[in-house]
């Protein structure tokens, strides 16, 4: 789900992951999506999932709510 807005105010909304469920139908495969979590999302703009030896993870990308000046110079 992406909930971008056009301005820089961020609506905060629950985004749902769902966790996918196989079940055998005769010599065919039913499926069905369950809730598995609810998390807290301000402008996400994208899903990764990825595995590390046996573990499993969700990323997620999310717009700034706040710009924060930092000091630079090249040099």
């Amino acid at each position: 789900m992406n909930n971008k807005t056009r301005r820089t105010r961020l609506t905060v909304i629950l985004s749902t992951a769902l966790m996918l469920f196989l079940t055998p139908v005769g010599y065919a495969v039913g499926f069905e999506f369950e809730e598995f979590q609810s998390i807290p999302t301000h402008g996400a703009t994208d899903w990764e999932f990825f595995t590390i030896g046996s573990d499993h993870y969700l990323a997620l990308a999310n717009l700034p709510t706040m710009t924060i000046p930092i000091g630079s110079s090249l040099g």
